[in-house]
């Protein structure tokens, strides 16, 4: 179980979440909002990258940041793709892979290439791919394994239709086992794959329930009035 209480996080003077306080069991969660309104901060406290200054980030009985130091739990897809390497998709799974003390990494890596559709790019080296590809390597390396966890942030950002429609339909898949909460701005890829929608405005929930109780009209407004 996900619970966050009463969290409150600054930048500097900026206060960027106020009092934010959910609890999330397990499914697809899609965080929803406009530009500005904490979305990336919410998931770095979520994923243990961050702690929060006041308030409360836990998993299953721990702080996430315990969560994210140990072995395997918590997979994280942050929007940053700094990934100019002069390595292969391949070797940097791999590396991720060993990095976490995942074992059988070979076929860890496979099975998360075929989820995503990713195994003709695995030789291909990192600096090489499009912003597309290196979204897909940052969303591949947080499924790898079997996270209890998985928080993703923008994870089909320039990624095609195509691409995209895959991977939200991995999400959906890997929501039956554990708890994933991914930040997006595709409202109609949310409404048809989510189990529920964190709605944020000015750095505090809006409104969190079953996405088949949003309109794409309602999110579209929403974001808009941010």
């Amino acid at each position: 179980m996900l619970t966050i209480e009463h969290l409150g996080r600054r930048e500097g003077r900026l206060q960027i979440l106020d009092d934010v306080s959910f609890s999330w069991p397990k499914g697809l969660l899609a965080v929803i909002g406009g530009n500005g309104t904490g979305k990336s901060t919410l998931l770095r406290v979520v994923a243990g990258a961050k702690a929060p200054n006041t308030g409360k980030a836990g998993w299953n009985g721990v702080s996430t940041a315990r969560a994210a130091r140990q072995k395997g739990r918590v997979g994280y897809g942050p929007q940053e793709r700094n990934l100019d390497l002069a390595i292969t998709l391949r070797e940097f799974l791999s590396l991720c892979c060993d990095l976490r003390g995942l074992s059988d990494r070979g076929a860890k890596v496979a099975a998360v290439a075929e989820e995503l559709g990713l195994s003709g790019q695995l030789d291909e080296r990192l600096a090489n791919l499009s912003g597309g590809g290196k979204r897909k390597a940052m969303t591949a390396q947080a499924l790898l394994g079997a996270p209890e966890l998985i928080v993703l942030d923008e994870p089909t950002s320039e990624v095609d239709y195509a691409a995209s429609r895959r991977f939200w339909a991995a999400f959906k898949t890997r929501g039956q086992s554990a708890a994933l909460v991914v930040a997006t701005h595709d409202l109609e890829m949310a409404l048809a794959a989510a189990d529920a929608i964190l709605l944020l405005r000015r750095g505090q929930p809006l409104s969190l329930k079953p996405a088949a109780e949003f309109s794409l009209d309602e999110l579209s407004a929403a974001i808009a009035d941010h």
